[in-house]
């Protein structure tokens, strides 16, 4: 890869001919997608103090804001300038693609106190732009909406304060009649980082006359919690950019060959191999999904690393299985010795990596191969909920949810798909016989009315997770859960605590394993917080499956709603 802002004078040019030369030296006959790095460099930090993120307490973060209309206006001219050089070269043919790096590792990741925040003068301006247009240039409107009059105009505007960001209403979560200007700022801020991704890759395409393939690392919205801050809210825009041709990620860090940080003990699970976000909607809107696997094999060193395949045979497995998730939807997979330790410098593992592309270029061949992915269970997700939940230690847990779910769901036995509720509502999911509604804290009126329209039929079964449906547009009450569930539900003063199986679900599940301790592991890994509030169903109102702990009210209950079931 190279650096896009190194150098003051322009884009350096020499350097990446090194690089480039040096590559199909080794192997004439490579094809390159160049990862290219755009975060400025000290001089240029220097030279945009206004343009860097700024904390609420007033300390310059490592990091430049994606507010910054000068980053956007010097990354658009260089990368422009960049394409034309390479295709100008001889090699110009072995370019095909160029993947966009910017924020933390390179992955758009904008988590942490000092950055999220970002009380910029160019984030302030942007804030207040976007507002107008939202509100159509109406400050009574936007009044009404953030529950303040006090605001005379536009350029009043204020960026939502750290005590704003953490109040909520009901557990950890917000009433959207009392926390709009919050709200509108998580959405301003995936919209900001998605608008650069946009911009640039733009500028790409803009420059080439070859049609290169351009990507980002995006739609991490498992493994990070669905946090908001982050800014990967944006997912379902960038499935329909022009622009984009792929997202990737590397898949799950916190179940690989083990789970992430832990000993190799007696009982520890393998990991599954999970994707980072909701996969089969980026597939199914017509771009690609490239997985990034970064295997720490048994050639990394251990002592540098949380999740290391102890053995060759172990490191054989976890290649394989990664294929594998990746071969039965359709995705691409590229590997990745992320601190160039010779990971998988051995013939053995070389051999399986090759076995692996031929068996794919094999597979495809077959024109069936790229039908459209059709799984018995779809995993809904909906990543506008995540704007809904305060932001403190207690809410984490919550919204971990999905993160092990994933898990949870891939161990099931049966094929299961992950998508965003945008692709359900607008008819593109595939039909499926279950629907998982994880993190749906937040269902707009349009949504509801599609699940009840096209959902509540013969022979399909609704799994509501926790909180699903409990905000509408206006408020946040236990009877906007009631009314999309159809369940007797009760909203308890109490957090909810593990959960035990009854023997009817036990008895159910014989076949599947011990699904109970399932449950009771992803009670203890999400639901065990300070901040939510138990959610439970009426015992005569279906039939019980599990019990909480501590309290005995049953918080999973099932209830056939006469041609569909509700769960």
């Amino acid at each position: 890869g190279c650096q896009l802002m190194a150098l003051p004078e322009g884009f350096d040019s020499s350097t990446l001919n090194a690089i480039l030369t040096n590559e199909l030296a080794g192997n004439p006959n490579a094809l390159i997608v160049l990862r290219v790095g755009l975060n400025p460099a000290h001089w240029w930090t220097k030279a945009h103090p206004n343009d860097m993120i700024v904390s609420s307490s007033g300390v310059a973060a490592d990091f430049v804001s994606p507010s910054s209309m000068a980053w956007d206006t010097d990354c658009r001219k260089r990368l422009a300038e960049m394409v034309k050089f390479i295709e100008s070269q001889t090699y110009a043919d072995h370019v095909i693609g160029y993947h966009l790096a910017a924020y933390n590792g390179g992955e758009w990741n904008l988590a942490g106190p000092t950055r999220y925040e970002d009380c910029s003068a160019a984030n302030l301006a942007a804030f207040q732009s976007w507002a107008r247009t939202k509100y159509h240039n109406d400050i009574k409107a936007l009044n009404a909406a953030w529950n303040d009059t006090a605001i005379n105009g536009f350029n009043y505007i204020t960026l939502p304060t750290a005590a704003s960001r953490q109040a909520a209403d009901l557990g950890p979560l917000f009433n959207p009649t009392l926390r709009r200007q919050v709200i509108d700022y998580y959405e301003f801020w995936s919209n900001q980082v998605a608008n650069r991704i946009e911009s640039y890759a733009a500028a790409v395409k803009g420059a080439s006359s070859r049609r290169p393939l351009v990507g980002v690392f995006y739609g991490y919205l498992f493994e990070t919690q669905q946090k908001a801050e982050m800014g990967h809210g944006a997912l379902h825009r960038l499935t329909q950019s022009p622009y984009l041709d792929y997202l990737s990620a590397p898949y799950s860090y916190v179940l690989r060959c083990r789970p992430w940080g832990s000993s190799d003990g007696p009982g520890e699970q393998n990991g599954v191999g999970a994707f980072h976000g909701p996969v089969d909607s980026v597939l199914l809107n017509g771009k690609f999904f490239w997985n990034e696997d970064d295997t720490r094999t048994d050639l990394c060193p251990t002592s540098r690393h949380k999740a290391v395949c102890l053995d060759r045979a172990r490191t054989l497995a976890v290649l394989r299985r990664n294929f594998g998730a990746v071969l039965a939807r359709g995705a691409g997979l590229w590997r990745f010795d992320l601190y160039g330790e010779n990971w998988f410098n051995a013939d053995d593992i070389m051999d399986e990596i090759s076995l692996e592309r031929q068996r794919y270029q094999s597979i495809a061949n077959d024109p069936s191969f790229f039908c459209k992915f059709a799984p018995e269970v779809a995993f809904i997700v909906d990543e506008k909920s995540a704007r809904y939940v305060g932001r403190y230690k207690s809410s984490v847990n919550l919204m971990a949810l999905d993160m092990f779910l994933r898990e949870d769901l891939q161990r099931s036995g049966t094929s299961v798909g992950y998508y965003l509720i945008e692709d359900l509502v607008e008819g593109r999911v595939p039909e499926a016989k279950v629907y998982v509604f994880g993190g749906t804290f937040h269902l707009s009126g349009a949504e509801r009315n599609w699940i009840n329209a096209n959902l509540k039929r013969a022979n399909k079964t609704l799994i509501w997770m926790y909180g699903a449906g409990l905000i509408n547009d206006s408020s946040i009450s236990i009877q906007n859960m009631r009314d999309i569930t159809g369940l007797k539900l009760v909203l308890g003063a109490q957090p909810p605590s593990d959960i035990t199986p009854t023997a009817l679900a036990l008895g159910c599940n014989s076949q599947l394993g011990n699904v109970g301790l399932k449950w009771a592991h992803v009670a203890n890994k999400t639901l065990q917080s300070r901040g939510p509030r138990i959610i439970y169903g009426a015992a005569d109102d279906g039939q019980v499956l599990g019990t909480d702990r501590v309290l005995g009210n049953p918080p999973i209950i099932r209830k056939e709603m006469g041609p569909w079931t509700s769960v």
